[in-house]
């Protein structure tokens, strides 16, 4: 589990988080859902989104829609997305803290910090994650507490 590149393959809860956060062309919508079909995750919709070729681009968005619905990982907005975000970086580090590194670095790209986190009213738990992992690699991350921080607000999110 964890944020990966797209070239590595992506988790359907994943590509739900993306949708909204990280744009995702009509081609490689195709390409994700037809990857779920050989990972063994399948069901009409799905299936439909995999064999979307030669369809404009707004019906092969509304079929990998219709995909994350049935697999249960669609995300009705994008603050929910953000949410989810959060607490899906938080469960990978929780698994393997060897893996903070790239995930604090994929969260960053997927979330500006300023407008989600700033601006969004998260609740205090999402919120503390959020700001531990953007502490994360700069000169003060010690100063906010560090890793005993990181940890405590992970293992707080994430119930480990």
């Amino acid at each position: 589990m964890g944020l990966r590149g797209y070239d590595a393959g992506v988790d359907i809860r994943e590509a739900g988080i993306r949708y909204w956060l990280e744009p995702i062309p009509p081609e490689r919508m195709r390409a994700l859902a037809t990857g779920w079909l050989a990972d063994g995750i399948g069901g009409d919709a799905i299936l439909k989104a995999a064999s979307s070729d030669f369809m404009d681009s707004r019906d092969i968005r509304d079929l990998f829609i219709e995909a994350l619905k049935e697999a249960d990982a669609w995300l009705p907005s994008q603050h929910d997305a953000e949410l989810a975000l959060i607490a899906y970086t938080a469960t990978a580090i929780a698994q393997d803290e060897n893996q903070l590194e790239e995930q604090t670095q994929s969260f960053r790209r997927l979330l500006d910090f300023d407008e989600a986190v700033t601006y969004a009213s998260f609740p205090r738990r999402y919120e503390e994650v959020a700001f531990m992992l953007w502490a994360y690699g700069h000169d003060w991350f010690e100063e906010v507490g560090g890793f005993q921080r990181l940890r405590t607000a992970v293992r707080e999110l994430v119930g480990h």
